[in-house]
């Protein structure tokens, strides 16, 4: 966490240091990230920078929780009731995540390097804190969702559990695949690959692999 030196700071300064830090760190990494070039960019000291947060890692953490958050606060579960099912608003979730990463390539860009090193000391504590918003998030759209429609046999918990574990697996499979950069072709071409995939395999789960003839 911050300082309260740092959170009495007019948002404005607040949202320029963080911005300069975002930057660094979606350009170099943790590692090679460079506190030098960061108060340069914010028009700070490095005495200044380090009175607010205790070290880089702090630093690196307190970025990275904050544009998490920032991303959360986009997709609010209130929008469900505009979509006929559950996968619509998932769909429209991952169209407004893509759609948020060519706004903001630099987000896009550290989140490719957290990915992309599960087993970074540093970037697996981003990787815990990110499964738990996404389970927070989950949860309270288990809350709100209505089920009808649903198989009675299949719980609302037990669907979003299946869910998941598809676009994770679905993300794992494209990750090494990912174009670096969100300003290009490329990376239009990967995202139409990757929601049809997503529309394949939801069809999977609303209407199964076996037709009714098959049980007979």
């Amino acid at each position: 966490m911050p300082s309260e030196q740092f959170l009495n700071l007019p948002s404005e300064k607040q949202t320029n240091i963080l911005n300069s830090c975002l930057e660094e760190f979606a350009s170099y990494g943790f590692e090679t990230a460079s506190t030098n070039r960061i108060v340069n960019r914010a028009g700070i000291s490095k005495g200044v920078l380090f009175k607010y947060f205790k070290d880089k890692e702090s630093l690196f953490l307190y970025v990275c929780e904050m544009v998490l958050k920032q991303v959360v606060e986009l997709f609010s579960i209130n929008n469900m009731e505009r979509f006929d099912d559950l996968f619509s608003f998932l769909k429209y979730i991952t169209l407004q995540k893509i759609m948020v990463y060519k706004k903001h390539p630099e987000m896009y860009r550290l989140f490719l390097r957290i990915i992309r090193n599960p087993e970074h000391p540093i970037y697996s504590k981003i990787a815990r804190t990110t499964t738990m918003i996404t389970n927070d998030y989950m949860a309270n759209v288990v809350r709100v969702w209505s089920s009808d429609g649903l198989n009675p046999d299949v719980s609302k918990e037990r669907a979003i559990s299946a869910i998941l574990w598809i676009l994770e697996g679905i993300q794992n499979k494209y990750l090494l695949s990912a174009p670096d950069a969100t300003d290009n072709d490329q990376f239009d071409v990967f995202c139409q690959q990757l929601l049809l995939e997503i529309d394949q395999y939801f069809e999977l789960l609303k209407y199964g692999m076996y037709s009714r003839k098959h049980e007979n």
